[in-house]
């Protein structure tokens, strides 16, 4: 799960009526006559799904400022979720394989199983889809790779695409 948006919360101090709420609109009246300096936030869910929280900061304009810098950089896909996943589809490939390869060698992947992704890679999907983003590859490339397996039989054709399914998940 990428992070698409951030949002700004609001703490409040411990005498504030309103201290279990989090939204920006329970700054009000009674906030005010509590004489409450709350605090601002922000707040997104990383790549994990777990939610993420910025510093606090006493003053709402530089707080918005921040939130409105870190929505540029999720936007951009800087935020370190994204880079790693835009990379040439050879790339990837070679580093799914020495992923599998550490499956293989802590014993929760079998051999075998190993090879068959390699054949898949090395055979019929590098050479194929070639050095496009992964982020890219769309019908053209997938159109191309399901004919470069029609030579095989049906059952090896439908192989090679759950093989292929793997790789790019």
């Amino acid at each position: 799960m990428t992070p698409r948006k951030a949002s700004l919360r609001v703490a409040h101090q411990s005498h504030c009526p309103n201290n279990s709420k989090t939204a920006i609109d329970s700054v009000d009246s009674a906030c005010k006559a509590a004489k409450c300096q709350p605090s601002y936030y922000t707040s997104m869910r990383g790549h994990d799904g777990k939610v993420k929280k910025g510093a606090r900061i006493k003053d709402r304009r530089v707080a918005e400022k921040v939130l409105r810098e870190l929505q540029v950089e999720i936007d951009k896909g800087r935020a370190g979720y994204q880079e790693e996943r835009n990379m040439a589809f050879p790339q990837w490939a070679a580093e799914f394989l020495r992923q599998t390869q550490q499956k293989v060698d802590n014993g929760s992947l079998k051999r075998r199983t190993l090879e068959a992704y390699k054949e898949t890679v090395d055979k019929f999907a590098v050479p194929t889809i070639g050095w496009v983003n992964c982020r890219q590859i769309g019908a053209p490339q997938l159109r191309t790779f399901h004919e470069s397996t029609l030579h095989s039989g049906t059952a090896s054709q439908l192989r090679h695409l759950r093989h292929l399914n793997v790789v790019l998940a």
